[in-house]
């Protein structure tokens, strides 16, 4: 095992001062429940904060804010970060105080409120008027814990890395027990074909799953596109990760959504995971998107069945580039691969990788042949990502 996971993993086990950190904020979300939600708007701006001030034995209060403004005479508070439930506040009174959970509201289901015609193009390219229905997204009250520097302890940024880990390994247990086979034999009889979780690495999906909530701009692009790791900034933002899984745990970015409305800890869209719920039938995925999205040991078994079914596209497409990458000895730049395809599909880094394994992750390649410069970007955040929490040279995050 990799020095940086002993290390990590030691820490962990001797991480029992969260304890009481997790205690109380317990207690703080269970008082929220019951609290009314200051407005209608979906808005980290609108809030009920629960606020523990400094001092052993210290009761927490609640503050109401609207507008990031405390409507708490005993409370003040400045927004730092608008981001719904995971908005991020500094507690100016009590000084020295920390908020430890929130309740204001998220997107619910959306209500049909009426029609409206407007005009778009037909096949012959002519305009018409169409009549379409128009939604009204629902506000639905949530509790969660916000990430802050306050809260953001090595204790909690263990117990993260921690309940990752565990949940890798709950659904890899998952699909182990349904049996769930690889498609990449898809000839061989089912008792030949390996199993998914013996051709996925759960660290590969690990880095993966913690990409997917990293914000992109610790990379630089230039003018020739030759991204530049800021190193700092990647870990803090790798801690900032690592700690909102840690405060949360199994309601962990349960309310994320992407501008490309991936959803949830494993950030898939609704289509890819209706296509992995009919290419794994055996796996009994939950039916429901946002159910399915919300139970992480089933949302992580999804994923290694999407990095499966990615590595079947790649046999189909270049055998001799399958065989390289899953021979045991190249995890990194199987992972680099996978991102690729987990960021724009296998159907574009497959044909790419066969056409020019030699320079298949230049951006100058991927803007000339497919008009795409995020995914070059993404490979480099996986090879950052996999590096710091892997490699046996890496400084452990946890020092």
């Amino acid at each position: 095992m990799p020095t940086t996971v002993v290390l990590y993993m030691a820490a962990l086990l001797a991480a029992d001062d969260s304890a009481s950190l997790y205690d109380k904020i317990f207690l703080c979300k269970d008082d929220l429940k019951d609290e009314k939600p200051v407005s209608d708007r979906i808005t980290g701006e609108d809030a009920v904060l629960c606020i523990l001030p400094p001092g052993e034995g210290a009761s927490h209060l609640l503050a109401r804010v609207r507008g990031g403004i405390s409507r708490t005479p005993r409370a003040s508070v400045e927004l730092l970060r608008r981001n719904g439930v995971n908005s991020n506040y500094r507690v100016i009174k009590p000084e020295g105080g920390k908020v430890l959970a929130i309740k204001t509201n998220v997107t619910g289901s959306r209500k049909l409120i009426g029609h409206k015609r407007i005009r778009v193009p037909n096949a012959r390219g002519r305009w018409e008027w169409k009549r379409v229905q128009v939604y009204k997204d629902r506000a639905v009250p949530a509790v969660y814990a916000p990430w802050s520097e306050a809260v953001s302890t090595p204790e909690v940024v263990q117990a993260g890395f921690g309940y990752t880990l565990s949940t890798i390994d709950a659904a890899q247990d998952y699909l182990d027990e349904r049996e769930i086979r690889t498609l990449t034999e898809k000839d061989a009889p089912a008792q030949d074909r390996k199993r998914v979780t013996e051709l996925v690495p759960e660290r590969v999906n690990f880095a993966l799953l913690m990409i997917e909530h990293i914000d992109p701009d610790w990379v630089k692009d230039d003018a020739y596109h030759a991204y530049r790791v800021d190193t700092a900034k990647l870990r803090r933002y790798l801690d900032m990760v690592l700690a909102t899984v840690g405060l949360n745990r199994e309601e962990s970015y349960d309310f994320s959504v992407s501008s490309a409305k991936a959803s949830g800890f494993a950030q898939f869209i609704p289509g890819t995971y209706a296509m992995i719920r009919k290419e794994y039938p055996d796996a009994g995925f939950i039916p429901g998107f946002v159910e399915g999205m919300r139970n992480h040991r089933n949302a992580v078994a999804a994923q290694f069945c999407l990095l499966d079914f990615s590595l079947a596209e790649l046999k189909k497409a270049d055998p001799e580039a399958f065989r390289r990458l899953t021979d045991g000895a190249h995890e990194e730049d199987l992972g680099a691969w996978l991102a690729a395809a987990y960021n724009a599909g296998a159907h574009r880094a497959a044909p790419l990788i066969r056409d020019a394994p030699d320079r298949w992750e230049d951006p100058a390649l991927w803007k000339e042949r497919f008009k795409i410069t995020t995914t070059p970007k993404y490979i480099k955040e996986f090879r950052a990502v996999y590096r710091m929490l892997f490699s046996e040279s890496a400084a452990p995050i946890l020092e």
